[in-house]
């Protein structure tokens, strides 16, 4: 009985810790997509790049936004959905 419980505290801990770096590395993915698109966005003279890439990542799932932080060439590496999130957020940038 003992070592049941200690066993169902230690898979507890460490289904925990997964957790927490899956949560971690989504949130660094969007912190690194908020970066580059900050960059860009301020280079191509946004009105507001904070409140636009605010918008923008938040339209992103997790897997695009790590994808969108790699990407060299928009209009050849964009996805449809990034540069659907880009017009929506950006207007001024079309």
């Amino acid at each position: 009985m003992r070592t049941t419980f200690i066993f169902a505290a230690c898979a507890a801990l460490l289904t925990s810790a997964a957790i927490a770096s899956t949560g971690s590395a989504n949130e660094d993915a969007k912190a690194a997509a908020m970066a580059k698109c900050m960059a860009d966005t301020s280079a191509l003279g946004a009105q507001d790049a904070e409140e636009g890439c605010t918008c923008f990542v938040d339209r992103l799932s997790d897997e695009e936004a790590s994808a969108y932080a790699q990407i060299t060439d928009w209009d050849r590496d964009a996805t449809p959905s990034m540069k659907q999130a880009g017009a929506a957020c950006f207007p001024e940038l079309q």
